[in-house]
């Protein structure tokens, strides 16, 4: 029934002109926010209710099963003696967590809005923006919400919820992390095309290819997520197929990284030369903002990424749990939630069509809202 009314608010909002309104937008990231919700969030609840009732009645009591139970999420959950500092420092998380899902929701939907709704903007480079907002989106709807709930669990001592939780927020983790450093490569390969193609980009890279792309990306998520589920029991062959896709994805970006910096090198040696550039089909003063806003995502990705990085290698090579390695654990997986609040402001800061499209946007918006009035 929620998925029913909250589909039906965003749709007769999205096709009612008069109903455009600054008020009316809350009310439809509200809707999607419920939305999301009900498909998501509603389903792994009755999912992880039936496990737990099935778990009790296996002839052993839920805290004899809950180290089973919890694995998927076992290296969050540490058993140590906590003080109130450290209880204080999860409740600071929690609102700051919140803060940043509040902030990166409103601020995607914003880019997915304006992307949406002007024409001029429908350009495959965008659509792969397009396609970073909606997972950033994503995380905002599910992951820091039940990341949240599983730090406030981890305050209560709720094993069981903490569980829930946790399983939650691994399984949205697993989908929207993939998506969104799928298709930042992606966007460093549409850097490449534009210069290795020349005057066949525009006719062979098109706005319905890139979106068959972004499908196939979401699609890919999704079966990494599923299979979280499948194999829950079984990290080993997760790790290994895990690490040669990342491996493989770094390998590709690293390649076309390389051979864009080479085209951009040869292209100032000929201008300090004062020879006429043979990429006479590319504007290059265009391609270079757009490669260095490029450099900008990646740059702010790899930060929030790497220090949740080197705190799973270092607990994996010591394998000892402290309330140092705890700290760690919060502080860095926060970091990385909050890759999707820095992302728009990133596109708003460094794309300047899109952020007068934003602005024009949302001045039609409060006119029409002023006028209703």
């Amino acid at each position: 029934m929620a998925a029913i009314s909250s589909l039906l608010i965003v749709y007769t909002i999205s096709k009612t002109p008069s109903l455009r309104t600054p008020s009316n937008i809350l009310i439809l990231a509200l809707a999607i926010s419920d939305l999301g919700g009900s498909i998501f969030s509603q389903s792994l609840y009755c999912a992880l209710s039936i496990s737990t009732f099935k778990a009790i009645m296996n002839n052993s009591t839920f805290l004899a099963k809950s180290k089973t139970f919890c694995q998927p999420v076992r290296i969050y959950f540490r058993i140590l003696s906590y003080d109130n500092h450290y209880y204080s420092y999860l409740h600071g998380l929690i609102v700051f967590n919140s803060i940043m899902a509040f902030v990166a929701g409103v601020n995607n939907v914003l880019v997915i809005c304006t992307i949406a709704r002007t024409p001029s903007l429908r350009k495959p480079a965008n659509i792969l923006i397009l396609g970073l907002a909606l997972s950033d989106l994503g995380s905002s709807l599910l992951a820091q919400p039940s990341y949240c709930f599983f730090l406030f669990a981890d305050i209560q001592h709720d094993v069981h919820r903490f569980c829930q939780s946790g399983k939650v927020y691994a399984w949205s983790v697993w989908m929207f992390t993939p998506v969104s450093f799928a298709t930042l490569i992606s966007v460093t390969a549409d850097r490449f095309l534009a210069v290795e193609l020349h005057l066949r980009y525009q006719e062979l890279v098109t706005t319905k290819r890139y979106g068959i792309v972004l499908i196939l990306i979401w699609a890919i998520g999704l079966v990494i997520s599923v299979s979280t589920i499948i194999f829950v029991f079984k990290t080993f062959p997760l790790v290994i197929t895990g690490s040669v896709i990342i491996g493989t994805l770094i390998c590709a970006n690293s390649f076309f990284l390389f051979k864009i910096s080479r085209v951009i090198r040869r292209h100032s040696l000929q201008i300090q030369a004062q020879q006429q550039s043979v990429q006479q089909s590319i504007d290059m003063p265009r391609y270079k903002k757009s490669v260095n806003t490029m450099y900008y995502v990646i740059g702010v990705f790899l930060f929030c990424y790497i220090p949740l990085i080197i705190t799973m290698v270092v607990h994996s090579i010591f394998r000892k749990d402290t309330k140092v390695t705890r700290y760690m654990y919060t502080f860095s997986e926060s970091l990385a939630l909050a890759n999707g609040v820095l992302n728009p402001v990133l596109y708003f800061w460094r794309i300047e069509e899109l952020r007068k499209a934003a602005y024009n946007l949302l001045k039609k918006m409060w006119k029409c809202d002023t006028e209703s009035v």
